[in-house]
Order: C-alpha cells, then sequence, then structure tokens
C-alpha cells in the first residue's frame, strides 16, 4: 500500500478492523501496528542495488492457514486441509469450530476444497459465440446445475456477483466472479467462480477458475451454511 499519508492510512484502516471486529465478536480489540523500515524489507534498488529483501515482503497465510498450490494458482486454505493426488481436492477429516455472531459453530469432518483451472482460451474466441453461454453468470447456473441434478429437493441460499479483493502477486489481469450457495439433504455446497482476463504478457487469453467447497449436510446447524460461504470467500 502506498500512501502520502501513511499514519493517517493506518489509522482508518485501524478503525474498519476494530469495527468489523466488535461486529462478528462483540469484542472491542484493537489492531496491532508495529513499525518497520519498508524499503529495508523491500529492497529498495535505490537503497541496496538489488531485490535481496523482496522474500521477506511476501504476503504469509493468515493465522491458522497454509498455503496450497493447484495448476500455478496458490490460495489458503485453513490447517488441517491434506491434499488428495492431484486433482486439485483437499480433505479436512477433522472439522473446525469458528465463533459466528458470538455463537461457536462447528463444522463436521470430511469438508472437501476443489479447485478447478480450465485451459485458458482467447478474448476473441469467448466474443465470437453469439449463444451467451460464456457469460460467467451463465456459466455459473451451468456449474450449479450439474452440482444438483438427481436431487428430489435443494435451496439456493445465494447467487450473485462476487468481488475478489485480494492481490497478493500484483496481478495485472482483471478478475470477474460470481458466487453460489445450495444446500440439500445429503450435501451443502458454497462455490466460487473466477475468470483472469487479460492475462499477460499478450493480454488476450481468459482462464476460469471454479473453488468448489463441499460438506456432509448431516446432523449440522444453519449457521454452518454461511461459515462455509466466508471460508470459500476466503480461499477465492
Amino acid at each position: 500500500v502506498e500512501s502520502q499519508h501513511r499514519e493517517v492510512l493506518l489509522e482508518r484502516i485501524a478503525v474498519c478492523w476494530q469495527t468489523h471486529h466488535m461486529f462478528r465478536n462483540f469484542q472491542v480489540r484493537k489492531l496491532q501496528q508495529a513499525r518497520a523500515t519498508i524499503a529495508a524489507l523491500i529492497g529498495d534498488p535505490k537503497l541496496t542495488g538489488k531485490h535481496s529483501g523482496a522474500r521477506a515482503a511476501q504476503v504469509l497465510p493468515f493465522k491458522g492457514y497454509d498455503t496450497a498450490a493447484h495448476a500455478g494458482y496458490g490460495v489458503y486454505l485453513r490447517e488441517g486441509f491434506k491434499s488428495v493426488g492431484l486433482t486439485g481436492s483437499f480433505v479436512h477429516g477433522s472439522g473446525w469450530g469458528v465463533t459466528l455472531n458470538a455463537k461457536r459453530v462447528v463444522v463436521p469432518a470430511n469438508v472437501t476444497v476443489t479447485l478447478h483451472v480450465a485451459d485458458a482460451v482467447t478474448l476473441a474466441d469467448l466474443e465470437s459465440i453469439a449463444t451467451g453461454d460464456t457469460d460467467l453468470r451463465t456459466v455459473s447456473s451451468n456449474h450449479r446445475e450439474s452440482l444438483v441434478r438427481g436431487m428430489d429437493q435443494f435451496y439456493v441460499l445465494a447467487s450473485g456477483p462476487y468481488l475478489k479483493k485480494m492481490n497478493r502477486t500484483n496481478d495485472l489481469a482483471a478478475w470477474d466472479g460470481w458466487e453460489f450457495a445450495i444446500r440439500a439433504k445429503e450435501s451443502t455446497f458454497a462455490c466460487v467462480l473466477l475468470r483472469r482476463e487479460y492475462i499477460p504478457p499478450l493480454c488476450d487469453t481468459a482462464q476460469d477458475i471454479v473453488v468448489l467447497l463441499h460438506c456432509p449436510t448431516r446432523g449440522v446447524e444453519p449457521e454452518v451454511c454461511e461459515v462455509l460461504v466466508d471460508e470459500c470467500r476466503c480461499i477465492a
């Protein structure tokens, strides 16, 4: 983050963080801050003549999370997720607990996260399809229908645009997203579909990425669905 008034910026970030923490957890806490020389962390070439400190400035996972990678993309997964082969699937065998609106919510075991990365296609090919099947909303609807095919009853808990908020690698491409959540008798799904467009260096290709979270429904509380949606957003 670059700003001419760093202290004012950090103060406003701290106020927003404290407000969000009070709203979600009903507790008053202050955002911890520390002073450091930014140029020494990022290896300013004007001062050092090299980028030796760039590795120290990498964004580390959140507390309680680990890094995972699939098909050239990296994500943050909660500690306990184990990779299943090379298919982009990760399973949490024990479950976990979180606090939501001052209530303890327990997520059951055997939660599965699946990452699917489609082949990159040119933007010209996407624009040449006149049926609209390449629209991200339509792609989301098709993916949702494939998940509920064969189910007698299900509920669509959420469906709408998704705004990607993190850019840890300073990616120059444009990102578009759509999310939905489904609850059925046996399974609960939370999904975020992302489309990465204008991919460097030629900026003439696009690629779809799907983050799908599956959880068994039997015996879970309704609040678990909201927790799963938040977890899927954190991964995306």
